[in-house]
């Protein structure tokens, strides 16, 4: 799952006004959690390259995921609309197209390959365990 490093995601959308910083909050709150892997898009293309993976947002700004094939642990930040995503030696990006109480569908632009995932809330609210291993 190499193939994920160079990630480059952009999130669509803008707020604007005072509403922004709420819209931000609520999102940001949408987010909030671990989200599985349901289907994944490659090239237009069903791929099960990424069958099994996840990614978890918790509310302090630390994430956990494994789309790259290994566990690691990183950061996100919500700036409007923008999500960023800094993993050891990376930084992701990410359009999301919709979220909802439990799907949320996001695109990515790997190198010149394109990523559609869509995603399945994690039905049990879990953090990732501390004996797991963490790059």
């Amino acid at each position: 799952m190499v193939f994920l490093l160079s990630l480059a995601l952009w999130v669509g959308g803008n707020g604007c006004g005072s509403d922004t910083s709420q819209e931000n909050n609520d999102l940001r709150e949408q987010l909030t959690g671990r989200w599985d892997v349901r289907e994944a898009i490659f090239q237009n293309r069903p791929t099960n390259r990424l069958d099994g993976a996840y990614i978890e947002f918790l509310p302090d700004g630390t994430l956990y995921t494994n789309l790259t094939g290994v566990r690691q642990r990183g950061t996100w930040t919500l700036e409007g609309q923008m999500l960023e995503q800094q993993l050891p030696g990376l930084n992701v990006r990410c359009q999301l197209v919709s979220i909802q109480d439990s799907l949320l569908t996001m695109t990515m632009q790997v190198h010149s390959a394109h990523y559609k995932l869509l995603l399945e809330r994690h039905r049990e609210e879990t953090t990732t365990p501390p004996e797991a291993p963490v790059q």
